[in-house]
């Protein structure tokens, strides 16, 4: 796996006025200014593109749109959500404007996120309604709308960045999501939720929450239907609490990078967790614990599989996942319980713990159905943490440095 890289304008910047001293104010040569270039995932660019998405105008290419609805300006927009119905496209001159509440159906297209910035954006329903190149103040609701294209958006602000509510489907491809109060993407039993070739950071509560009863009144495990979350080539970095969490969800993962997610909340921080009966499947995954230069060990977990299925490295292209400088790196709990979900079970293949603190992979007592091949636990150090003790309990804790325990 490769790390992220991003590379810095402002370091070619420096090189180039340095190269122009070098020649001579009344040379012909011209200093050469490298462009920015994007953030990379494993090769892939992620997040907000640097260009434009079209240099048509209006910019629609690749929309299909009924009529199209041109602003320039507050009151010009205000007309155009007005007069637009379902199908058709208001597109946006580059500017700042105010809140847009859509329509049902109606999509709202900008240059570029550079260019256009808008206040919140809402949907209440509809469907096929396209948010593209254009940057919002406050978050993005789509309600319970479906079929949701997301596009060369950055999201700043908000309680949620991204918000899907009951039976609503998304995707949100090449586009960031930052500062969200609580979380980057919160579905709420959205039926789908697909992310892609996308950045979400400095979430206060986590970067992405799902769950088939957020309201956690039933237990998941009885939830009629499980909301499915995909991700393929995102960056979660900086996330309070937790990176990414599933529960009562069928997630797939890959090539997700979970960096430095640190406690919130006097919470302990945690990268990956599936819980309640989630389905996960990860493949290239890598978390990267949180390091705080005050404390000797960091807080919390790599990633918690807690009564729920995982598979971890089945995609023979794309393998297994490392986990560094975690406490506990990978724990399974609850995991097969004879009683109520005899049918669950954890492979693990081509895992890679290292550095991690008190456990580097760790059962507790009621964990069956485990599968561990290919798969290495190096350098795990010693740390204090309560010891199962097949009992209904914990015991004190204890110090403790185990590979696997």
């Amino acid at each position: 796996m490769r790390n992220v890289t991003q590379r810095s304008p402002a370091r070619w910047l420096a090189l180039a006025v340095l190269s122009a001293g070098l020649v001579g104010c009344g040379s012909d040569d011209q200093p050469v200014v490298e462009e920015a270039t994007c953030t990379e995932l494993d090769g892939e660019c992620v997040g907000v593109p640097l260009n434009a998405v079209c240099t048509a105008d209006p910019c629609i290419d690749g929309v299909a749109c009924t009529q199209v609805l041109s602003a320039a300006n507050d009151a010009e927009l205000g007309d155009a959500i007005t007069q637009a119905s379902a199908g058709d496209c208001i597109t946006l001159a580059p500017g700042s404007y105010g809140a847009v509440p859509l329509p049902d159906g109606v999509s709202l297209l900008g240059r570029s996120a550079k260019e256009v910035s808008v206040g919140t954006v809402s949907l209440a329903g509809g469907s096929n309604a396209w948010v593209r190149g254009l940057s919002i103040e406050g978050g993005l609701d789509i309600g319970s709308a479906t079929e949701v294209q997301v596009e060369a958006v950055s999201i700043h602000g908000g309680q949620d960045g991204l918000a899907a509510g009951p039976g609503a489907s998304v995707t949100l491809v090449r586009s960031q999501i930052d500062g969200a109060a609580r979380y980057g993407v919160w579905g709420e039993a959205a039926t789908s939720i697909a992310i892609e070739h996308s950045i979400i950071t400095a979430a206060g509560d986590g970067g992405i929450w799902t769950d088939c009863d957020p309201d956690q009144q039933v237990d998941p495990c009885t939830c009629a239907a499980k909301p499915d979350a995909s991700l393929d080539h995102v960056l979660l970095t900086g996330n309070g609490y937790l990176g990414a969490g599933f529960r009562g969800t069928a997630a797939t993962l890959r090539t997700v990078h979970i960096l430095e997610t640190h406690p919130a909340n006097l919470a302990m921080a945690g990268g990956l967790s599936a819980s309640h009966c989630s389905e996960l499947d990860a493949a290239n995954l890598r978390v990267v614990g949180f390091t705080d230069q005050s404390k000797d060990e960091p807080d919390g977990y790599g990633v918690l599989v807690d009564g729920s299925s995982a598979s971890f490295g089945a995609d023979l292209e794309q393998r297994g996942i490392i986990i560094v400088n975690t406490k506990r790196g990978l724990w399974l709990q609850r995991i097969g319980a004879p009683a109520s979900e005899p049918d669950q079970s954890v492979s693990l293949d081509s895992v890679e713990v290292s550095g991690c603190y008190g456990t580097g992979i760790g059962l507790d007592l009621e964990a069956r159905g485990i599968i561990i091949v290919n798969t290495k636990v190096a350098d795990t150090f010693n740390s204090m943490m309560p010891i199962d003790t097949g009992s209904g309990g914990s015991g004190a804790p204890t110090i403790v440095g185990l590979g696997v325990a």
